[in-house]
């Protein structure tokens, strides 16, 4: 289990916490002082990655179609996936 804390422009802090069962997401909370559109992330990503392999390409395409700008002002899909899939200094793709 791991968290991810993040200051999101124009909104706040947002801090992730993962938590994985045999190397996988069992479950993501979502904490902090941010400026919230709507409810519900916390459960879309939460039916989006249980069971996910946490990372970077398995995120990706878990995220893919999800503006979670619409929940959260200023949040964007580049830095909600880099609380799940932190980027490591290992020859990944740079972007």
């Amino acid at each position: 289990s791991y968290s991810y804390e993040m200051q999101v422009s124009g909104s706040g802090t947002l801090s992730v916490s993962v938590y994985l069962r045999h190397g996988a997401i069992e479950k993501v909370n979502l904490s902090g002082d941010y400026f919230q559109l709507h409810d519900g992330l916390e459960d879309a990503l939460n039916g989006r990655l249980c069971g996910v392999i946490p990372n970077r390409e398995s995120i990706w395409n878990a995220l893919a179609g999800l503006d979670p700008g619409s929940f959260v002002c200023g949040l964007d899909i580049d830095m909600l996936a880099s609380a799940f899939a932190p980027v490591r200094n290992d020859g990944g793709r740079s972007g």
